[in-house]
């Protein structure tokens, strides 16, 4: 094969003419590219979707970097992306990952000259799925006084749940956020409350309805027509010979107590009476009327007439 003469004719100087000029380029080169290290750089870590990372802490690293120095100068930690790939393979435990140049994605032109740490230890679980986990309300504040939270009824009245193996099957109940009872609060409500978050896990529903029922711990009711009762001893000497006033007395009451024991009590529980057992002598006598009440939680809040006015003899 025979060259061409501009090759050929003086190709001692030429030769040498190009390994100056490759030589200079090369300094040149060096001369206008610098190094500069990237610190605290965040890990993205792949893996399959049956695999979950335990620990939430953000794995960093340091890059050092050589290019253009005003490359360099415009390049923040954003421009550097780090991929740790996690074996589909992997199994719960501790796992190693390997951190190499295909590892990182930088801007063209650049160069990966060393990374700090090369590896990184993580720890993995299995991802692990429960339905049915049953949901707990949570109250807080106080009701009004003289009411109660009688029940509450939670829709769903169970939840799912997905995350680590290891978090999962240590669940057995879930907790709603704190419902807030107020003492403005007179009537049955519904509310809207979120599900209390769990680090890791994956909760649905996230919100559940919550129905809740108030009942009066303390009510009252209205009786009439009440027959008044006398009170004595078997050794009284006197009697009530009539009522003066009124003359034909019928017992008003207000009864209070539960709500429970107020919704059954009946007026053949109550009993209205006055005590004639300190009368010494005859005579025209007021006497304070009292109701017996056969409910120990339940107390006369009111009676008419309080007073009456009774004609006291002597036995014969």
């Amino acid at each position: 094969m025979k060259l061409h003469p501009f090759i050929t004719i003086d190709f001692p100087r030429k030769f040498a003419s190009l390994l100056c000029a490759g030589a200079i380029c090369y300094f040149v080169h060096k001369q206008i590219q610098e190094e500069e290290v990237f610190r605290d750089i965040p890990v993205t870590f792949k893996h399959s979707e049956d695999l979950v990372i335990l620990k939430n802490e953000v794995q960093k690293i340091n890059v050092k970097l050589r290019g253009p120095k005003r490359r360099l100068k415009n390049l923040t930690n954003a421009d550097i992306k780090i991929i740790g790939q996690i074996s589909d393979q992997a199994i719960s435990g501790r796992y190693t990952v390997l951190l190499r140049e295909k590892n990182i994605e930088i801007p063209r032109n650049l160069n990966i000259i060393e990374i700090t740490p090369d590896s990184l230890i993580v720890h993995v679980d299995t991802v692990k799925t429960i339905e049915g986990v049953p949901i707990r309300c949570r109250f807080t504040g106080q009701l009004p006084e003289g009411y109660g939270r009688k029940n509450f009824q939670v829709l769903p009245k169970t939840a799912g749940i997905s995350g680590p193996s290891g978090v999962v099957s240590d669940i057995k109940e879930l907790v709603t956020n704190a419902i807030e009872l107020d003492r403005n609060i007179h009537e049955d409500f519904e509310v809207e409350v979120p599900l209390l978050k769990i680090p890791q896990l994956s909760i649905s529903p996230e919100t559940v309805k919550v129905t809740v029922e108030l009942y009066k711990m303390k009510d009252s009711k209205f009786f009439n027509n009440l027959d008044i009762s006398i009170m004595e001893n078997n050794s009284d000497l006197f009697f009530v010979e009539q009522f003066v006033n009124p003359i034909n007395p019928k017992i008003e009451a207000v009864l209070g107590g539960p709500k429970s024991t107020i919704d059954i009590i009946t007026s053949s529980s109550l009993r209205p009476f006055i005590d004639i057992s300190d009368i010494s002598k005859s005579g025209i006598y007021k006497l304070p009327v009292h109701l017996w009440v056969d409910a120990k939680d339940c107390k006369a809040l009111e009676i008419k007439p309080m007073i009456v006015e009774v004609k006291m003899s002597r036995k014969q």
